[in-house]
């Protein structure tokens, strides 16, 4: 936890100004979530933990809750969204999805009576058309996954790009285009960090690591 990573020796003095970091606070069928943050911003990517546990986990990484800037949602299933409702409501802060996650999250979600669920802020946006939160640039494209609207994530600040494909079947040409040049791929339990020297193409040689709870990244 808090362990710092560069790209190599030679990049240390520019990484050294920059404060960009990804943590996993939970990863695989029994929640997902992660945070990307920035100098000034922080992302919550997916909310399939308890509004509690995430709390739990982001403090101890170092992390103040009320500093949250946004959630985003990369698809409706449960293992990603079980605690987007009392999340979202705790935090008040906005949550980026796409319109047909959204319905079926509320379809997914309804009470024993049949009341949808509400988001204090909801915002649509639509695959391959990018958006900013504070700093950060999100870039959402289509994945091939088994829910509505499934998308994955790019997220550029600082000279960083990040990439999440979390679900990911395989990988389409489309998919491929979106990696291209990224400096960290989250893609479901597995982590890349691609060397400095990268090859034009998908990845290069890089360094795998595993992603636990708890896990930081930063460049």
């Amino acid at each position: 936890m808090g362990k710092k990573y560069s790209r190599s020796t030679g990049d240390r003095d520019k990484l050294r100004h920059m404060a960009v970091s990804v943590s996993l606070l939970a990863s695989g069928s029994r929640g997902n979530c992660a945070l990307v943050a920035s100098s000034t911003t922080r992302i919550l990517v997916d909310a399939g933990i308890s509004g509690r546990e995430t709390f739990k986990r982001l403090r101890a990484l170092g992390e103040r809750p009320d500093q949250i800037s946004a959630i985003v949602i990369t698809h409706e299933h449960s293992d990603h969204v079980s605690g987007l409702q009392r999340l979202a409501s705790k935090l008040n802060v906005p949550v980026f999805l796409t319109a047909p996650t959204h319905a079926a999250w509320n379809k997914a979600w309804r009470d024993e009576e049949g009341k949808i669920p509400e988001l204090p802020k909801p915002e649509h946006f639509s695959p391959g058309r990018s958006f900013q939160i504070g700093d950060i640039a999100v870039m959402p494209f289509t994945i091939p996954h088994d829910a509505a609207d499934p998308v994955g994530f790019t997220f550029r600040a600082e000279g960083v790009k990040i990439a999440f494909t979390t679900d990911l079947g395989y990988m389409p040409a489309s998919v491929r285009d979106h990696l291209r040049g990224c400096d960290v791929l989250v893609q479901r339990v597995i982590v890349v960090l691609v060397a400095a020297g990268k090859r034009p193409g998908f990845v290069s040689t890089g360094v795998l690591l595993r992603a636990v709870h708890g896990y930081r990244l930063s460049l």
